[in-house]
């Protein structure tokens, strides 16, 4: 039998890498026998001579495992086997031992006869005649001179040689597949709409489909308002009928003949238009959904470009498209161009930025926006592989629901506004038809008049709207109620005259005052601006004086003052509660029951707190009261300076006179109290009489405490704490000249004195301390809430919160309060340089209060040089952070006239109730679908290769707003989008779950663009970067929609889905050696609609040229034969890589009942590589070559 050369092929074993340096071969010979000569001409020890018998074994196996067939081709018999086709030509380069085991491992006489007649030829022409030799191969003697004695010196050398195994073959063969070109495969051109795309007929471009390309069908799926008719490239098709409620998902498959013919292969765009049958404008709009293309290709690949085009689609009637785009990689640059005929106002959003806004005129209009444009909003990775909402929309005549805003437009008109735009001289006084109304010389005041007529008119655009105005300077100089008459808001506006102070808080408040008469269902703005720093307070006086506080817990207390001060904490912040009267200065209170408090000040006056409201309880005559302590709800003691009343939980009453005045009072229980005041003098109540019980000399005494019967501590004046140890008064400490106001203990290790001067002492059990004091004013007032948690008041205005470690100030009622609209001038710094004043935060109490009470969006805008003015920048800007606004400043009043109007534009467009616009009389407006956004990018998608065939798979909906999708594992994704139907709201959250993600991943998130959806786009195609895909297991996803970024639903229409596109690798490479290699025909099933059942069969003839065929008709693939035959084993695994869809694991791919997913040519025999003679790994078998004498 013949052998064939291994050709190409490189195996990694020892045995078969001997075919190098015939000469070298020979050189060894001629030093052999030189060797031999000596040796046998010699007498040696035996020694010697074994270890020459040893050497020439060792270079005789050297010498056949180098030496080749070609070293000895001009031999008698070695040409004999060359001629009589037991070896072929290629086979030249074959060692003689590979040759001598490859007749050996056949295992046959005849073979075994040519092993052994080669091995003599080739030895006995390299071993002395004298001595005797065998070779052997695995212990078996291929050939021998004589037989071998057991009393014999014997030397032996062995190699090893792979390839060669007795019984089996010593050569086979090996075959890869890979496909060139295909007969067929199923793809889909697809459009998209957005999430909402109206009002009128529709037309989008399907684009990218190829010249071979066969139509088989249009899918469309679709929540469309009405019925409608279907016309491709303008030749009408099929009308389609929609079912179900308003937001009901249809779809439909048309593949009437006649409306394929229609189709254009290899054209630019095959347009496909939706002409809605109804008359009902608020019916022509699809609620997100899709028409596609169904065709057949050979197309192996799309073309790969790193430039495209998003395209808008064409609206015929009110343009209102909310959608997306998605850059599938790094940005480098973006424009759009944007075709329509509208003559009203029009804009186009990005994000959540407008780029285009146009008033609209009688002709087409094309609008270009550049890359500039772009990148003046966003950076180039805020645009770059992320879906990015879109909205282009018409404002028309709409009515109905477009327009529920209520917005206070404040306007500043203190004496500064008379000063130029650029500087604080004297300003030009300019109309708004002045050309020059917008130079930097021109009155701050002019230009404001100007901004604010233009503001108005922008927001009255949206029917229904409402505006208030309000003007200020040192307090609210001017306001009027919401309205929609522009006539008259402008003609306030225009007479507008600047002079005063600035209090940007008394603005603030009158504008919640008009939001409290406001409908709470509408959206609520307030537009504050200003060109300076306020100076002017919103509270009644330049002081505050509190007396007094007392905590129930963490969640309730009060404090009190003079004036009538009485604010109550809730837990959170501290809010006034007005007294019966607020003229009377209240200097002490007790709020030890939940439901029930106790005030005391001048004019014998006793307030009763009775869980929502004060009201008198008792009045007792001209005399004060200085404190009131609450013991239970049948006994409180009032002091002051006619003595002490006592309350029986019904009434007050006298219990004790006394000549001196007392400041303060505490009860343990109803049989122990203490009460202090002038003279030093301590008396105590025992359960039915008050007696003096010390007298600590000349000092006053402003407040006690008792903890227990052994502990109770009393302060005053002169720096002294006295304390009581159960038995007697003495003094505990002098702390030097200072005052104390306040004492209060929390048990026997920790209590607190303080007062003048902001000094404050800590009790530890055994001594006291001064502690770090966060004012310098006197503390008039202490209370315990927890062993951590206690207040002080101040008679600054100042509440002091201690946190367990420290002292801050926590609020101050001169600067974190102010309800007027008419301010007090309290000397208030208004230079540049100052950080904060009370003036100023008064102003951002008043926005954080109108955010929290209404629900209203505050902007701030600051009119002139506030930009370099730190003050009145941080002023502003902290009033539109409380506010859930934005701030903006220029110097510039073009720039001013632009915020104004685009915040106009924001608020309105945010007032739309519902993405469905309606609309009274005739509207001519279009949106041509050759508009356009157009990006360049670096591809997040690799380069096809040879070999790649693109796929694009359409997944069946989810079944909820959740869904699971395996990726087969054959295919590497390249495009991954999801659709999400949002109804009448917004999709706004796409998360992403398998292993590589490690749990739930957001790839989409709506609210980044901010917290209303409003005046967003709408995706209904969310694209994300394919690679967070996974092939071979499921990939979960989780799709949310939401009015606002606090109002995520979770209803979904079983309609979502996942659409990818990507590529497999058709081809299979080397996977063993084969007996044989024999070429195939055989019948291969395909389904192109990925449903799993077969749509065809095609013959197919698969080998190499040259290659006998194993049968000579068709045969199923599950009768190749792929143990034996390398093509079928290849061609078969080719059609498992080509069965990536509905896959049954009983069935071999490519069968009836498992067919494979592309349909392949009729013939691809020269596709399938074939090497034959490969060397099988076999062995490594031992060769022994043997010398003795």
């Amino acid at each position: 039998m013949g052998f064939r050369g291994i050709g190409g092929v490189v195996v990694l074993k020892r045995g078969l890498i001997f075919t190098l340096d015939a000469m070298a071969a020979f050189l060894l010979l001629l030093s052999l026998a030189a060797l031999l000569m000596v040796t046998a001409g010699s007498t040696v020890s035996q020694s010697l001579s074994h270890e020459s018998f040893h050497s020439l074994a060792q270079d005789s196996v050297s010498v056949i495992s180098k030496m080749s067939l070609y070293d000895v081709r001009r031999d008698d018999f070695v040409k004999q086997l060359f001629d009589n086709g037991t070896f072929a030509q290629e086979d030249e380069n074959m060692t003689v031992m590979e040759a001598i085991g490859s007749l050996w491992a056949q295992n046959d006489t005849a073979n075994a006869t040519l092993a052994r007649q080669l091995a003599q030829r080739v030895f006995s022409q390299s071993i002395p005649s004298h001595l005797q030799w065998a070779i052997a191969f695995e212990g078996e003697i291929i050939y021998n001179t004589t037989e071998l004695s057991a009393t014999r010196s014997v030397a032996a050398s062995r190699r090893i040689v792979s390839g060669v195994n007795r019984s089996q073959p010593s050569h086979g063969c090996i075959a890869r597949a890979f496909l060139q070109k295909i007969k067929g495969k199923n793809e889909k051109a697809y459009a998209f709409f957005g999430g909402f795309t109206g009002q009128g007929n529709l037309t989008v471009a399907l684009r990218g489909i190829p010249a071979d390309a066969v139509f088989k069908g249009l899918d469309i799926e679709l929540n469309a308002g009405d019925n409608f008719t279907v016309y491709v490239n303008g030749g009408e098709c099929q009308t389609l009928y929609r079912s179900g409620s308003n937001y009901s998902v249809n779809a439909w498959s048309v593949t009437d003949a006649s409306c394929m013919a229609r189709f254009v292969a290899g054209a630019a765009e095959n347009n496909v238009s939706l002409n809605f049958t109804g008359g009902d404008a608020l019916k022509k709009y699809v609620g997100g959904g899709f028409v596609a293309a169904v065709y057949e290709t050979e197309q192996l690949a799309p073309q790969q470009s790193s430039t495209a085009r998003e395209y808008l689609p064409g609206v015929y009637g009110l343009a209102n498209h909310y959608a997306s785009f998605y850059v599938p990689g790094a940005l480098t640059s973006i424009s759009a161009t944007l075709h329509f005929f509208n003559n009203y106002t029009t804009y186009f959003r990005v994000g959540n930025k407008t780029l285009m806004w146009n008033d609209g005129n009688e002709s087409d209009q094309t609008v270009q926006i550049p890359d500039a444009n772009f990148t003046a909003q966003f950076t180039r990775a805020e645009l770059s592989s992320k879906t990015v909402p879109i909205r282009f929309e018409v404002w028309a005549n709409a009515t109905g629901q477009t327009g529920n805003a209520d917005i206070v437009l404040i306007t500043d008109v203190s004496g500064s506004m008379n000063w130029q735009m650029g500087s604080d001289s004297t300003g030009t006084v300019r109309a708004c038809t002045d050309p020059n109304i917008y130079a930097s010389t021109t009155q701050r005041l002019s230009v404001a008049k100007c901004v604010d007529k233009d503001f108005v008119q922008a927001i009255l655009e949206g029917v229904g709207n409402k505006i208030a105005l309000v003007s200020f300077s040192s307090g609210v100089a001017n306001w009027t109620d919401f309205t929609n008459s522009s006539a008259y808001l402008n003609n306030t506006i225009g007479n507008y005259t600047q002079g005063g102070a600035t209090c940007i808080a008394c603005a603030i408040n009158q504008a919640r005052l008009l939001l409290a008469n406001s409908n709470p269902n509408r959206t609520r703005y307030v537009i504050v601006m200003s060109d300076g720093v306020p100076n002017v307070r919103s509270v009644p006086t330049c002081g505050a004086d509190f007396r007094a506080v007392s905590m129930f817990g963490a969640d309730q207390g009060f404090a009190t003052g003079t004036s009538g001060l009485v604010y109550r904490w809730d837990g959170a912040e501290w809010e006034y509660t007005a007294p019966p009267f607020a003229s009377y200065d209240l200097y002490g209170v007790s709020n030890t029951l939940a439901s029930t408090a106790f005030a005391v000040g001048e004019g014998g006056k006793i307030y009763r707190w009775g869980g929502s409201s004060w009201s008198q309880d008792a009045d007792t005559g001209s005399s004060t009261h200085y404190a009131v302590d609450l013991v239970s709800p049948s006994l409180a003691f009032a002091a002051g300076s006619s003595g002490v009343y006592r309350w029986n939980g019904a009434s007050w009453s006298s219990n004790y006179s006394s000549a001196q005045t007392l400041y303060g009072v505490d009860a343990l229980n109803s049989s122990w109290a203490f009460a202090v005041g002038s003279s030093g003098k301590i008396f105590k109540w025992g359960g039915s009489s008050w007696s003096q019980d010390a007298d600590t000399g000349n000092s006053v005494h402003y407040a006690v405490k008792i903890y227990n019967g052994t502990l109770a501590f009393a302060v005053g004046s002169s720096g002294k704490i006295f304390k009581w140890g159960g038995s007697s008064w003495s003094q505990d400490i002098d702390t030097g000249s200072n005052t104390f106001y306040a004492v209060d203990v929390y048990n026997g290790t920790l209590a607190f004195a303080a007062g003048s001067s902001g000094k404050i002492y800590k009790w530890n059990g055994a001594s006291w301390a001064q502690q770090a004091s966060p004012t310098s004013d006197a503390i008039r007032g202490l209370s315990f809430a927890g062993g951590a948690y206690a207040k002080a008041v101040t008679s600054g205005g100042e509440i002091l919160a201690w946190n367990g470690a420290s002292w801050s100030v926590e609020w101050q009622y001169q600067c974190d309060n102010g309800n007027l609209t008419d301010g007090a001038s309290c000397s208030d710094g208004d230079s540049c340089w100052l950080s904060t004043s009370c003036a100023a935060r008064n102003a951002n109490y008043s926005s954080c209060w109108a955010r929290q009470e209404y629900n209203a969006t505050v902007n701030a805008i600051g009119f002139g040089p506030v930009a370099s003015c730190a003050f009145a920048a941080s002023t502003l800007n902290a009033i539109a952070e409380c506010g859930n606004g934005t701030y903006f400043a220029s110097t510039n009043a073009s720039q001013l006239a632009d915020y104004y109007r685009s915040l106009a534009r924001t608020i309105v467009q945010a007032s739309n109730a519902s993405q469905l616009l309606s609309v009274s009389g005739s509207i001519n407006s279009t949106l041509y679908p050759d508009s356009f956004i157009e990006y360049s990018f670096v591809p997040e998608e690799s380069v096809f290769e040879y070999g790649d065939i693109s796929v694009t798979v359409e997944n069946p909906p989810f079944q909820s707003c959740n869904g699971s999708v395996f990726v087969p594992e054959q295919i590497s994704v390249d495009e991954a989008k999801v659709t999400s139907y949002s109804a009448d709201k917004w999709t706004d959250l796409l998360r992403l779950s398998n292993a590589a993600t490690g749990g739930w991943l957001t790839v989409f998130n709506l609210s980044e663009y901010g917290a209303s959806y409003l005046s967003l786009g709408d995706p209904f195609v969310v694209q994300f970067n394919a690679s967070k895909l996974v092939s071979g297991e499921y990939n979960d996803f989780s799709v949310r929609t939401g009015s606002d970024s606090q109002n995520s639903g979770t209803e979904c229409p079983s309609a979502n889905r996942l659409i990818y596109r990507g590529r497999l690798r058709a081809q299979v490479n080397y996977s063993g050696i084969f007996p044989q290699c024999l070429s195939r025909n055989a019948t291969v099933y395909y389904d192109l609609d990925f449903d799993g059942v077969a749509d065809g069969s095609v013959n197919i003839s698969v080998g190499a040229p040259g290659l006998p065929y194993a049968s000579d008709g068709f045969v199923t693939v599950d009768q190749l034969n792929t143990s034996t035959n390398g093509v079928d084993n290849a061609f078969q695994r080719l059609l498992d890589k080509l069965n990536f869809m509905n896959e049954n694991p009983s069935a071999p791919s490519g069968s009836a009942s498992n067919p494979i997913d592309l349909k392949v040519g009729d013939e691809i025999n020269s596709t399938v590589i074939v090497g034959e003679g490969v060397p099988y790994m076999w062995g490594p078998a031992e060769v022994s070559v043997m010398v003795w004498t």
